[in-house]
C-alpha cells in the first residue's frame, strides 16, 4: 500500500469528489473543485508511475496511449469525471484487484450511507419526485438512479471478493440494502439485474460445482441432472459454447442494442411495444441518431435528462436522453472508439475465462446486460470492474485477480 499510496490518495479524492458531485453535498463547492480534482488525480498518477515504477519503453508507450484516450474523451467531453478514467486504469494494473475493489467498496458505502442518512435528517435537500404511476425519492442525490447504481456497484464488488465461501450475513446485508432503497427510488433495472447477480453468484460460488468445472465433472453432473428432468442431452461442447457466449456477450448486447434503435418504427409492432416497456427508450435513441447521425469519431452531443442541477432544479423542459450505453458511445465518441471499447471488454473476458473466474465473467455479463437500457457504468464510479478490465489487458500486473503470489517482494 505505501509503494502506490499516491494511487490510493488519487482514487480517493475521484471517489469523494465523484459521489458527493452526485448528490446534494455538491451545494458545498463549486464546480470548480470537481474540474479541479481531477486534474489532480491524473497529476498524482503521473507522479506515482515515475517514482514507484521502472521508466522503459513500453511503460511511456502505454501511458502515451492513456493520454492519447484522454484527448478523445476530453474532445467530447461532457462529463469531466470520465477524464482521469484511463489513467487510473492504468495506475491500478500494478495492485491486487481484491485491494483496489475493496478501497472503492468501503467509500462507496461509507459516502451512500452518510448522503442518504443527511437526507433523511434534512441536512441536504431528498428531492421527491411525484409521478403518475409512482412516487420516487431521491435519497440525498440528484438523481432516483443514482443511489441503486452505487449499491448495486458496491453489491457486486462485495460479491466478487466473498467468491471463495459464500457468507449468508454479508447476502443478506446486501439484499436488504438493496431492497430498502429500490423502496425508496423504485430503480428497476439495477435492483432486478442484482437479483440476477446474486443468483448467479450463489450458484457459481458453490465450491463443488466451481471445482468441477476445470475437471470436467461439472459437466457429467449437469447432464445428469437434465436427464432427471427428461432434457435433452447436453455436452460439455455445448457448455463451453455458452462460456464464449459470455465472453463476446458485450458485443452482442452492443449489436442488439444498436440495431433495434436504428430499426425503431412505430408501425412495427414487435419493437413498438419493446419500446412501450422500455418506456420510449427505443424512440429516443432513434430520435438522436436521426439528430446527430452516427460517425468514426463522434459529434457534440447535449443530450437532456431528468437528472437535477447543483441548485436542485430541473435545467431543461425536455426529455431527449439516450440511456443506452453502447448508443451513447457511438453518438458521443464515434464508431473508432467503440470498437475499441469492445474491443478491451472482449480480451479481458477471454483473459477472465481462461482463468476460470467465473463469477467474475458473470458480473461483466450482467453489467454488459446492464448497458443496454443504462449508460451510468461507463463512469468508473459507478462500475469498478473497469478496474478488472485494465488488469486484465494491461501488462506488468502481478496480480490480476488477487490469486497469484508476488513473484518478489517489492
Amino acid at each position: 500500500v505505501y509503494k502506490n499510496i499516491l494511487f490510493y490518495i488519487a482514487l480517493g479524492i475521484y471517489l469523494i469528489i465523484t459521489i458527493t458531485d452526485s448528490s446534494f453535498f455538491c451545494s458545498f463547492f463549486p464546480d470548480s473543485i470537481v474540474k479541479l480534482s481531477m486534474f489532480a488525480t491524473i497529476f498524482l498518477i503521473i507522479i506515482n508511475e515515475l517514482t514507484t515504477q521502472k521508466i522503459n519503453y513500453r511503460e511511456i508507450a502505454y501511458l502515451c496511449i492513456c493520454m492519447i484516450l484522454t484527448f478523445l474523451i476530453l474532445y467530447h467531453l461532457n462529463h469531466i469525471t470520465m477524464l482521469p478514467l484511463f489513467f487510473l486504469i492504468y495506475g491500478a494494473r500494478n495492485i491486487e484487484l481484491d485491494k483496489v475493489l475493496k478501497f472503492v467498496q468501503y467509500i462507496s458505502l461509507t459516502l451512500l450511507l452518510i448522503i442518504i442518512i443527511s437526507a433523511k435528517l434534512g441536512i441536504i435537500l431528498n428531492y421527491i419526485n411525484y409521478n403518475t404511476d409512482r412516487v420516487r425519492e431521491y435519497l440525498g442525490f440528484r438523481y432516483a438512479l443514482f443511489p441503486q447504481m452505487y449499491i448495486f456497484n458496491i453489491s457486486a464488488i462485495s460479491l466478487y471478493r466473498h467468491r471463495d465461501k459464500v457468507s449468508i450475513r454479508n447476502v443478506l446485508f446486501l439484499t436488504i440494502l438493496n431492497y430498502i432503497i429500490y423502496k425508496y427510488t423504485l430503480s428497476r433495472l439495477s435492483f432486478y439485474l442484482y437479483i440476477l447477480l446474486l443468483l448467479g453468484y450463489l450458484l457459481l460460488s458453490n465450491k463443488k460445482i466451481f471445482e468441477s468445472v476445470s475437471n470436467g465433472k461439472f459437466f457429467i453432473l449437469l447432464t445428469i441432472y437434465l436427464k432427471k428432468l427428461k432434457y435433452k442431452k447436453i455436452s460439455k461442447k455445448t457448455i463451453i459454447k455458452g462460456i464464449v457466449l459470455g465472453i463476446i456477450s458485450i458485443a452482442i448486447t452492443a449489436i442488439i442494442s444498436i440495431l433495434m434503435i436504428a430499426k425503431y418504427n412505430p408501425s412495427n409492432k414487435g419493437l413498438n411495444e419493446i419500446n412501450t416497456v422500455l418506456e420510449g427508450r427505443l424512440f429516443l435513441g432513434k430520435k438522436a441518431i436521426n439528430n446527430y447521425g452516427i460517425n468514426l469519431f463522434g459529434n457534440k452531443v447535449y443530450l437532456h435528462g431528468n437528472g437535477l442541477g447543483r441548485d436542485g432544479r430541473k435545467q431543461i423542459s425536455r426529455y431527449d436522453y439516450v440511456d443506452c450505453l453502447y448508443l451513447i458511445i457511438a453518438i458521443r465518441y464515434g464508431l473508432v472508439f467503440l470498437v475499441l471499447y469492445l474491443l478491451i471488454h472482449i480480451i479481458a473476458l477471454s483473459n477472465i475465462s481462461k482463468k476460470n473466474e467465473l463469477i467474475l465473467l458473470f458480473i461483466m455479463f450482467v453489467i454488459a446486460l446492464h448497458g443496454m437500457i443504462d449508460d451510468l457504468e461507463l463512469e468508473l464510479y459507478y462500475n469498478s470492474f473497469w478496474f478488472a478490465i485494465g488488469s486484465n489487458i494491461l501488462p506488468g500486473n502481478r496480480l490480476v485477480l488477487g490469486r497469484e503470489k508476488n513473484e518478489k517482494e517489492d
